[in-house]
């Protein structure tokens, strides 16, 4: 098996357990098979590929990552994020930079990964300020309606972006006939954004993802390395939250991420290390609730209460938490 074959297969395996339970709580819900097609798998797979941007490639890929977790909230979406590549014999992650994930479709597709749906996107520079699109193509389509569909939103600025990534999100799902939509999920709200704190957390929250993907292709991570990295990010969080909570919710999806069983290992760390994570964003409503639900999922019940019942202490008005 080549290491690209492994390593779709890693990637379409990594939301499955060995046991598959449904306990039905107050807090946590568990959605069962409607989410799923006949084979077992959700119903709508998208391989995302890189959101392009000659002007401002580290913020149109910072957005990217939000909209995917964005798409994420819907129980039959699951999104492969092909954000980066690698040579079949790589063993190493080079140093950082951008331009990685600066690549088109064409340019890599991974072998044997049952994705159906293909996202790619543009940022750009326009009249109005900026513009995000979306191109996607629906391979569950078929005849004369299987073209390339698009789908844009323009904003001022960086903050007004932030703000129309769910409407984004929703008008994906509407357009792929996606239904099941989580919304007990927490999102976010931002009124504000320090270009400069932002992208720098854009930039930790990159690398971050390529390490996850190089995870997946069997490339070390040492576990001081993680952690120095999860350090960094929450901090880099913390200093973008200005007014609103974007910041807050990206760190904590991120950490949710690693909370998967395709990256348990990571995720098995990252809960000894929670209180960090806890100290920043504590006063936000969204980042506690979507960890917790993570620690929930990953059979760790009894962890994900007590979080949730020392934020509520803390935080009684925050009603995600109740």
């Amino acid at each position: 098996m080549t290491n690209m074959t492994s390593f779709a297969k890693r990637m379409m395996r990594i939301n499955q357990r060995g046991t598959t339970q449904n306990v039905p709580t107050a807090i946590f819900r568990n959605l069962a098979s409607l989410s799923e097609d006949i084979t077992g798998r959700p119903a709508y797979r998208i391989g995302l590929w890189p959101c392009i941007s000659e002007d401002a490639p580290l913020q149109a890929m910072g957005l990217w990552t939000a909209f995917a977790y964005l798409l994420e909230r819907w129980r039959d979406i699951e999104v492969y994020r092909l954000f980066t590549t690698f040579e079949e014999d790589q063993d190493d992650l080079p140093i950082w930079e951008i331009s990685q994930m600066q690549f088109a479709v064409e340019d890599w597709e991974v072998e044997a990964l049952d994705e159906n749906i293909g996202i790619w996107g543009e940022y750009k520079a326009v009249d109005t300020g900026i513009e995000l699109r979306v191109f996607i193509e629906n391979d569950l389509v078929t005849g004369q309606d299987n073209e390339t569909l698009e789908i844009a939103i323009q904003a001022a600025d960086l903050t007004g972006m932030i703000q129309l990534l769910p409407k984004l999100s929703e008008q994906v799902a509407e357009a792929i006939e996606a239904s099941l939509l989580d919304e007990t999920l927490p999102t976010f709200t931002q009124n504000s954004v320090n270009q400069t704190n932002m992208e720098h957390l854009f930039e930790h929250v990159l690398q971050w993802e390529t390490r996850l993907l190089g995870h997946l292709w069997n490339i070390e991570w040492e576990d001081t390395d993680i952690i120095s990295a999860y350090d960094t990010q929450i901090n880099a969080g913390k200093n973008a939250l200005e007014q609103g909570n974007f910041s807050a919710w990206l760190v904590a999806q991120c950490v949710a991420q690693t909370m998967r069983p395709g990256y348990s290992v990571i995720g098995d760390l990252l809960v000894e290390h929670i209180g960090k994570l806890y100290a920043a964003f504590a006063d936000t409503s969204n980042a506690i609730p979507l960890v917790a639900e993570a620690i929930f999922t990953m059979g760790q019940a009894q962890q994900a209460y007590n979080l949730l019942e020392d934020h509520t202490n803390d935080v009684p008005k925050n009603a995600a938490s109740w």
